[in-house]
């Protein structure tokens, strides 16, 4: 064989295994940004279903997890599809527990949030009715919130 086709053959290879890479490369980009810009979504009776996207407003009630409480005490929203976010700074917590407080009634749980894998922040969508919400560590339950979802 020749130089000229050995140098040919080679180019050709080259360009093939550059092509192959760049698909990759982009693939693996798609595939990561999709899963970046999913949240979490945990909630009573929809767990491992997959959800649908909004169809109103949609309202954000932030919380702060520190190893003696969390911050705030009380937060408040209306009712419809509210984010709970939370950010753990307590050194790691396994999630938040989410308990409608309906008083003379056990609390029955509506949802829970959870930290994306090694990050401090994770949240999840709730559509909550009117009513008083407790909030709690899963792993400290005396670290308590209320959220309070007005009419």
């Amino acid at each position: 064989m020749s130089l000229t086709k050995e140098r040919l053959i080679g180019s050709a290879v080259l360009i093939v295994i550059g092509f192959l890479v760049t698909a990759f490369v982009i693939v693996s980009a798609r595939a990561k940004m999709s899963n970046t810009h999913a949240y979490q979504t945990t909630s009573a009776g929809s767990q491992g279903l997959p959800t649908r996207l909004p169809t109103g407003p949609v309202q954000v009630v932030r919380f702060t997890l520190y190893d003696v409480g969390i911050v705030p005490q009380t937060a408040y929203a209306q009712p419809g599809l509210v984010i709970i976010a939370v950010e753990d700074l307590s050194g790691g917590t396994t999630g938040v527990i989410v308990e409608r407080d309906d008083e003379g009634q056990a609390r029955l749980q509506v949802g829970e949030v959870r930290r994306k894998e090694n990050k401090r922040r994770g949240q999840a969508e709730l559509r909550l009715a009117p009513g008083r919400y407790q909030l709690y560590m899963a792993d400290r339950p005396e670290n308590r919130a209320e959220l309070i979802v007005e009419p």
